[in-house]
């Protein structure tokens, strides 16, 4: 349990400890508010039983004295008095203390989850090559929740049932030493049995339970996200029954942590009765008078009342925090592996330098292979582009053409070698670097927004530059398209650009990349899934941007690079030959099989 707090305290904001122990401060304060409450309740029937005896109490003389109380009339009215009073400002106490304890609790769920969004987009690229994307949003949205809701509120709300229940007990003890043993011990037999009995059962569903959730996004990203192919090859039902499969194995859990969780109510108050009626029994055993009975079966009955709930809610929550707890396993190993890297990033974007680029990009030696891979998907690869050139990699799918795109994109580190931008190494400011680069991928990645938004894609709306959004659509060749629709450039896309064709998604894809006026243009197969006329309409407006911008294209369609300056065909993360287009297709049999295909 120890390590786990010690994860917790990480996952929260820094100076929480301090403000979790203003919080216990404050709870000290309830807790003395709640003795006082219980403890006026016996006092108030004793007035109304016997004023006069109260009257005699010799420490009570002079208050009664000061306050002109001369008559059990009046020391009824003050005792009522009194009595509503206290209720009131302990009132007003506790829904004060609810509100700001709600807002504390809270506030770090809003903290966490902003936390982890900014880990993972901060992460690494290979981070997210080597993660599944269902986990990082369940750790984001469910698992975030679960930690703040069912833990962080949950440990809060036990130590301040626990030091409720202490200080009443501590103040039962006092007034009756005997008889609070006794109703302590028979409230260690229910709850301490209960806790015992499922405490580790909970655990396993806990962390059983965590999984089929990110199996449950999984498979609704799959059926929702893949509902074109599962139409056409009639794989509805599979798709349906392995979400299913994952819902009800999580419901048939959730379901029993329900029912443990109502379990100790009916427990406590068995025991409440239980240890009232002994109580009952004791004092009369103990042959005291009725008058003196009443106030302290009174007492024992009010503090029952409010130490019965204290007890049932910590035997909940202490079981519902051994099947919570996980949650915080996943998003503590994520954040503490990204740490360093988070520190660094954030530094890099900072600044806002641009990398300057006038001459070439110099690659040297560059090495590179995949986590949990022994091969090298490049070995000792080096090139010059100078700027303003259109260049190509080529070559059969694993040459290694995406893997030194990335490390030219800066997404990749490389294990050994280095890229060179007219003389500065691109790993001592990857940001200032990329400033450079426009990219455009084989699927572009449109939200369901306008296409201004898109095409400024992840600035705000009030940051977006309209001069340089129509700029980026003339030289994308999209101003008949955007002068075509009724709203112009705030139409709305729709979900991936649903309503657009697959070559105006890809022109908002090229207007995406030269919305930032960059001098490098990297193309990943970005006409592949295209047909032969919009993938030459593609082709001659981004062959328009050539000498202005320096091309680097992957290309499976090799009709795509026929104009290219240089082409360098690969095998096995080595470059085994360079040429244009022809030189190739002339000298490299391979080549020239994959140009018969095309």
């Amino acid at each position: 349990m120890y390590k786990q707090l010690k994860k917790m305290f990480y996952l929260l904001p820094k100076g929480d400890p301090i403000k979790m122990g203003v919080l216990l401060f404050f709870m000290l304060i309830a807790a003395a508010m709640e003795v006082v409450g219980i403890g006026m309740i016996p006092a108030f029937v004793a007035i109304v039983a016997e004023p006069s005896k109260v009257m005699q109490i010799d420490w009570l003389k002079p208050v009664l004295t000061t306050l002109h109380i001369t008559s059990g009339h009046d020391l009824l009215l003050w005792g009522s008095g009194a009595l509503l009073g206290i209720y009131i400002i302990k009132s007003i106490y506790m829904i004060s203390f609810n509100y700001f304890e709600a807002h504390f609790i809270y506030r770090r769920q809003y903290t966490l989850c902003h936390r982890l969004m900014c880990a993972y987009m901060q992460a690494p690229f290979v981070f997210h090559l080597q993660r599944n994307t269902a986990e990082l949003i369940r750790n984001t949205t469910q698992e975030a929740y679960i930690f703040i809701k069912s833990v962080v509120s949950n440990i809060l709300q036990m130590i301040r049932e626990t030091i409720m229940a202490l200080a009443i007990l501590v103040f039962l003890f006092v007034m009756e030493p005997l008889i609070t043993l006794i109703v302590i011990g028979l409230a260690v037999l229910g709850a301490g049995s209960f806790i015992m009995l499922n405490k580790k059962k909970m655990a396993k569903y806990g962390e059983e339970v965590q999984e089929r959730r990110a199996n449950i996004i999984k498979a609704l990203s799959q059926g929702i996200g893949g509902i074109k192919d599962a139409r056409i090859l009639n794989r509805e039902e599979g798709l349906i029954e392995k979400f299913r499969n994952e819902v009800y194995k999580s419901t048939l859990i959730e379901a029993y942590i329900r029912f443990i969780q109502q379990v100790p109510r009916p427990i406590s108050e068995t025991t409440a009765i239980m240890g009232m009626l002994m109580v009952a029994i004791l004092l009369i055993w103990q042959g005291r008078s009725m008058s003196a009975i009443i106030p302290i079966l009174t007492l024992f009955a009010m503090a029952t009342v409010r130490l019965m709930p204290s007890v049932q809610k910590i035997a909940t929550i202490f079981t519902k925090l051994r099947y919570s707890i996980v949650s915080i396993n996943p998003i503590y190993a994520d954040l503490k592996e990204l740490e360093q890297f988070n520190t660094r990033f954030k530094k890099e974007r900072k600044s806002k330098e641009k990398l300057t680029f006038k001459n070439e990009i110099r690659i040297e030696n560059l090495s590179y292979h995949y986590p949990n891979s022994k091969e090298r998907a490049l070995n000792r690869v080096s090139l010059n582009i100078k700027k303003g050139e259109a260049i190509a990699f080529v070559g059969a799918s694993g040459a290694g053409k995406t893997t030194i795109v990335d490390t030219i994109l800066g997404l990749l580190e490389p294990d050994e070698g280095t890229i060179y931008v007219d003389g500065t190494d691109i790993a001592k400011n990857i940001s200032a670097w990329q400033r450079n680069v426009g990219y455009i991928p084989q699927s572009i990645y449109l939200s369901d927004e306008t296409l201004r938004e898109n095409v400024a894609f992840g600035l705000p709306e009030d940051e977006i530059d309209d001069a340089k959004v129509m700029e980026a659509i003339r030289l994308a060749q999209l101003e008949t398209l955007v002068e075509r629709l009724s709203d112009g450039l705030y139409t709305i896309v729709g979900e991936h650009g649903a309503r657009l064709s697959g070559g105006q998604r890809q022109r908002l894809g090229i207007a995406r990349a030269l919305y930032h006026n960059p001098n490098v243009l990297v193309m990943d197969e970005a006409t592949s899934s295209l047909d032969n006329i919009t993938e030459k309409q593609i082709i001659d407006a981004i062959e328009s941007l050539i000498g202005d911008h320096t091309l680097i294209m992957i290309a499976h369609r090799l009709t795509s690079v026929k104009n290219c300056d240089t082409l360098y065909f690969m095998e096995e993360g080595e470059i085994v030959q360079e040429g244009s287009y022809y030189d190739l297709v002339d000298s490299n049999i391979k080549f020239r099989e994959m140009a018969l295909e095309t």
